[in-house]
């Protein structure tokens, strides 16, 4: 914790208009290019375990040259350095505000960097999305001015059709969001198709796009109108891996429209052409339980855990799995597997509104049918150590909540039991 202040206070360095030794008004260009180029080698030399210096160091090279797109990265780069550092969730507020203070400073002296234009414009929907719920003021208004650099960054780039795309696509996500917080998104939503219909349109590639197509309409419960999107898009792919990409999508939307057949094939087509998706490998094992064959979905989600053995969704459906064949020591043994994995460090699927809840929520069943399990073999020191950690992940649900007191009161007698024996 004292490592993360001292590193939020170096970030914390204010920009402004304190002029530097050689400042960018008084060197002539022969002069700020080497020394920016010294400040760069410096910067880059700290960025690793000093990134608040590494970031000043940027800052001032920015100075000397508004235009050096080398400064601008590594002054991405800090942040996202200091970010991997396990901060918590305040501290990684406080750095997103600081990215948006300096990004906002060039933005006044740079108007026309399509470039500064973005990266503030994705800091300020990353920062809506850490606010407590209670700030809804604030978090629209993040959204909006994300809205309004990404239309300016529309304008500037009319001839770059891919970063026109990027633009248009974060339009999209800023806009959704701003529908997310309303009590009527259908409007707002439909704006954001358009921005990511045209995200498509102008770069086929974008497939995340797609993804955030699906997302509306899935939300909306129009699962054949989701279906549609995937399929149209399938002819316009050209690259093999994307279009297996699509195809995961597609095969998970026909399991969730209660077609697992269908859904089985397309997954197993989308895996013969990148057998790396994980949303493919987790589809098929539940279109392959779906349709009533259990033991070809175990086997198939056992082999995928095997070589990605940090893939926390395929452990966890393995131990609902287990559970269901009325399999015990399985179930315990994967789900022991599943929380055995950093937090931060685990693979999960794709298509969710949040992965970072999502994430937690799968943790947190994982914890608390441990709990469960450890109780029902007669373990309730176990059992009170697993439902700690669900606890620590969220509020417990209700057959959590029983089984921490069920656990209690079975320690409790064991502890009398031992203080009044002979």
């Amino acid at each position: 914790m004292l490592e993360n202040l001292i590193l939020l206070a170096s970030l914390a360095t204010p920009v402004t208009e304190t002029p530097l030794r050689a400042s960018q008004e008084t060197v002539g260009a022969r002069i700020a290019a080497p020394r920016a180029d010294r400040l760069l080698r410096q910067a880059r030399q700290r960025l690793t375990e000093q990134p608040g210096r590494a970031r000043q160091l940027a800052i001032m090279a920015m100075k000397l040259e508004p235009h050096n797109a080398a400064a601008l990265n590594l002054l991405t780069a800090s942040y996202a350095r200091a970010r991997a550092k396990g901060l918590s969730r305040e501290q990684e507020r406080f750095l997103r505000r600081q990215a948006i203070h300096d990004y906002q400073y060039f933005i006044d002296r740079q108007a026309d960097n399509p470039e500064l234009r973005y990266r503030i414009a994705s800091e300020q929907i990353a920062l809506g999305r850490l606010l407590p719920d209670h700030a809804i003021a604030e978090h629209r208004a993040l959204l909006r001015q994300a809205c309004e650099h990404l239309g300016h960054l529309i304008d500037l780039t009319a001839s770059d059709k891919t970063r026109r795309a990027s633009a248009h696509y974060q339009r999209g996500r800023a806009t959704k969001h701003l529908g997310d917080l309303s009590d009527d998104p259908s409007s707002t939503h439909a704006d954001a198709l358009a921005d990511f219909n045209r995200a498509l349109k102008l770069d086929p590639r974008r497939i995340d796009a797609l993804g955030e197509i699906i997302l509306i309409h899935r939300g909306q419960k129009h699962l054949a109108t989701a279906i549609q999107a995937a399929r149209a898009e399938l002819p316009h792919i050209t690259q093999k891996k994307l279009k297996a990409k699509v195809k995961a999508m597609l095969g998970n939307l026909q399991l969730e429209a209660g077609r697992p057949e269908e859904a089985a094939n397309t997954l197993r087509e989308a895996l013969h052409d990148n057998d790396t998706l994980f949303d493919a490998h987790y589809g098929l094992s539940r279109a392959l339980l779906a349709a009533g064959n259990p033991d070809a979905a175990y086997q198939h989600m056992l082999e995928t855990v095997e070589r990605y053995p940090d893939f926390a969704d395929g452990l966890a459906l393995l131990g609902h799995i287990a559970e269901q064949r009325g399999d015990s020591s399985a179930a315990i043994r994967h789900y022991e597997d599943l929380l055995k994995i950093p937090l931060d460090g685990s693979r999960v699927i794709g298509m969710h509104p949040s992965v970072n809840l999502y994430r937690n929520q799968l943790f947190q069943d994982a914890a608390a049918r441990l709990g469960w399990y450890y109780l029902e073999a007669r373990h309730p020191r176990r059992a009170l150590r697993a439902l700690g950690v669900a606890r620590r992940l969220g509020p417990l649900p209700e057959f959590a909540i029983q089984t921490e007191n069920r656990a209690r009161q079975a320690l409790s007698r064991r502890q009398t039991a031992a203080s009044t024996a002979p």
